[in-house]
């Protein structure tokens, strides 16, 4: 940056390096400097395996993904935005990003002056949205212990969800040094008692009644939620981490509902669990949460990612040569299996039924494959998490074949390789996701699919910790999905696609130029 404040740019080419050069390995062993960039971090996993520096790469201090880091501040509600859209919103400038150039052949003596612009545009711009996101504040914090003291003001938030949701607030209000705090008349329990991992808040204001309050039930035996106390000021005991630091600024977003309120004493009682299950998240959370004495950190963390398809979208940029050969693998089992050559027997998972016994059966009311793949809950550090999200997402949805083939041509006419485009798919799934529809196979192709990933990984263990990477519950959850699957709850009817993510004015995929 010079004395004016505009930016350069400088180009280095590693591509026929055999190493990385000894200056470049300084610069990333610099715990000083920060790394950033819109899918930074699959830009450093490639340059790791393809000079083989994976050691250098995984100790580089800062590392920022500009997607994650716009939407922890509210900018943007889906991480996996290109920097063009990033540029757009933040910058208010339009980034010119010919696909031409992008597909063109960059391993090359000589880089054209296209390409150069091309790169130089990119660290540029990134560095400018950085600079601009940096004023404003994380609202994805939370408070800690050490802050959590009384007096202070405190904003309410969801205890766990996709980070667009952790970025809103219910309500806010002022920490009490209270010990217990008693409920409403016919509340249950009436009476809580303050532990190290929760505190006592009195709220000054509501903006969200709908947001559930852990631990407690209202008067129709229901869980409650923040509009059943009142208006306010009331006193609640809540967990820490559905507090942050309160922000006086009325632009903060309400907390969304989590669902329609249901009161259960009146509730559908036949609601298909497919259904029911998506709106359990929060409820679930009521019941871990233990009012009657400390709460307890549980082994296994909730992701705080609802956003699976996002989140795998930024895992899959960081996969290894040895993730790929498990997906690979994974693929072949679930082919081998729906062709009777080979029995997916797992302990956990009812027996697998003959392949010719499986009926391509459809529901006219289905769960959304994002529930059903989130439905086992796994541990938020294990080594196979990656692996496993790649693996299930990728079996749930299938590609439209003949669109998937197209773009496939228009990649090769552009210079690309048969083993680019493999790359591509494993690396850059967004790319093909902006132009490219997806559903959720018939069940004779889904079940076998899915039970490969299962089988495959359920019981792989991580190497620090020991631990498998489906615990009993997990395994309990993951039988029923297979049987859901089997009864036609989970796939799209023929000639339908629900899984699209950019629609032209006709309805239809968008394709890229």
């Amino acid at each position: 940056c010079n004395s004016d404040g505009i930016f350069g740019a400088i180009i280095l080419q590693v591509y026929r390096c055999e190493n990385l050069p000894r200056n470049l390995v300084a610069l990333f062993e610099d715990s000083t400097v920060i790394f950033l960039g819109a899918y930074v971090g699959g830009d450093f996993a490639k340059i790791g395996r393809d000079l083989k520096c994976q050691p250098i790469i995984k100790n580089i201090a800062h590392i920022v993904n500009l997607g994650s880091y716009a939407r922890k501040r509210d900018v943007v509600q889906n991480g996996t935005v290109t920097l063009d859209e990033l540029v757009k919103i933040v910058l208010c400038e339009t980034l010119e990003k010919n696909p031409t150039v992008r597909l063109s052949k960059w391993s090359v003596t000589k880089l054209t002056k296209a390409q150069i612009e091309y790169a130089a545009l990119d660290a540029i711009k990134s560095l400018e949205v950085y600079v601009k996101l940096q004023q404003l504040p994380d609202l994805s914090l939370r408070l800690s212990k050490e802050d959590a003291i009384p007096g202070s003001i405190v904003d309410v938030v969801p205890s766990h969800g996709n980070v667009s949701s952790m970025a809103t607030r219910a309500a806010w209000g002022t920490l009490v040094d209270d010990k217990y705090c008693r409920l409403p008349l016919n509340f249950t329990p009436s009476r809580v008692k303050r532990g190290a991992s929760t505190r006592v808040v009195k709220i000054e204001h509501v903006t969200a009644p709908h947001l559930f309050v852990p631990g407690i039930k209202n008067s129709r035996g229901n869980h409650a939620c923040l509009g059943d106390f009142g208006d306010p000021p009331f006193s609640i005991l809540l967990p820490i981490k559905m507090m942050k630091k309160h922000i006086d600024d009325n632009s903060i977003r309400n907390t969304p509902p989590a669902h329609d309120h249901v009161d259960e004493s009146t509730a559908n009682v036949t609601e298909p669990a497919a259904i029911l299950d998506m709106r359990l998240s929060q409820e679930e959370d009521c019941q871990d949460f233990d009012t009657s004495s400390e709460t307890l950190e549980t082994e296994i963390e909730i992701d705080d990612e609802a956003e699976f398809d996002d989140v795998v979208d930024e895992m899959s940029r960081d996969l290894t040569s040895e993730d790929i050969e498990h997906l690979k693998a994974i693929t072949i089992l679930s082919e081998a299996a729906a062709e009777n050559r080979v029995v997916l027997k797992c302990e956990g998972l009812d027996d697998p039924p003959q392949a010719s016994e499986i009926k391509d059966v459809f529901s006219s009311i289905l769960g959304d494959g994002f529930h059903y793949i989130d439905r086992s809950k796994i541990p938020v550090k294990h080594e196979y998490k990656k692996t496993y999200k790649v693996a299930l997402r990728n079996a749930w949805f299938a590609w439209n074949p003949s669109k998937l083939q197209s773009l496939k041509s228009a990649m090769k006419a552009g210079g690309l390789s048969e083993k680019e485009i493999e790359a591509e798919m494993y690396y850059n799934a967004s790319f093909f996701k902006a132009c490219i529809d997806r559903r959720v196979l018939p069940p004779r192709l889904l079940y076998w699919r899915v039970r490969a990933v299962y089988t495959a990984l359920g019981n792989k263990l991580d190497s620090k910790t020991k631990q498998p990477l489906f615990n009993k519950a997990a395994w309990k959850k993951a039988n029923n999905v297979l049987r859901e699957i089997l009864d036609g709850n989970a796939s799209d009817p023929p000639g339908f696609s629900f899984y699209t993510v950019r629609l032209d004015s006709k309805g239809e995929p968008k394709k890229n130029k």
